[in-house]
């Protein structure tokens, strides 16, 4: 019993030295952090981020890396967070987007993306709600269509 443990002890760490060596020689390319320009070249489609309104209402903002791992036909596969943006929110969002991104088609391989949110200085809902207008042509306001 103690020779097959002995064995298969030998075996393994026969492995682990193959492995090793073969990944010497083939070492794995590093991500790189894109810039704007990198990002608007290598991707046809990009879906922006979400921002909702109860983010812009509380000035939520926030940078963060994002890492993409991408085939060779531009889609991409999985999404990590490289850096948090220190928002859950806004890091959950960016990665939902992110998978949606498609590149272009190329070697399989990993990049970084940085994303920044920057709170707008003052709000503006996204609609502005116009008075309703009823049957008889009067506003709710007080007004008629007619004039004053």
């Amino acid at each position: 019993m103690r020779r097959f443990s002995d064995a298969l002890a030998l075996g393994a760490v026969a492995v682990w030295l193959t492995i090793g060596v073969a990944g010497a020689q083939n070492p794995v390319q590093r991500p790189r952090v894109l810039s704007d320009a990198e990002v608007e070249s290598a991707f046809v489609s990009k879906k922006p981020p979400l921002y909702t309104t109860w983010m812009h209402r509380n000035f939520v903002e926030g940078s963060g890396l994002f890492r993409l791992a991408i085939d060779e036909r531009g889609i991409v596969n999985d999404v990590g967070v490289v850096r948090s943006t220190g928002v859950r929110e806004l890091d959950a969002h960016t990665i939902k987007a992110l998978k949606h991104w498609r590149a272009k088609r190329g070697a399989i391989r990993v990049i970084d993306v940085p994303v920044t949110y920057e709170a707008p200085t003052e709000f503006k809902p996204p609609h502005v709600l116009k008075p309703k207008e009823n049957r008889t042509g009067a506003r709710n306001d007080g007004s008629t269509l007619g004039g004053p």
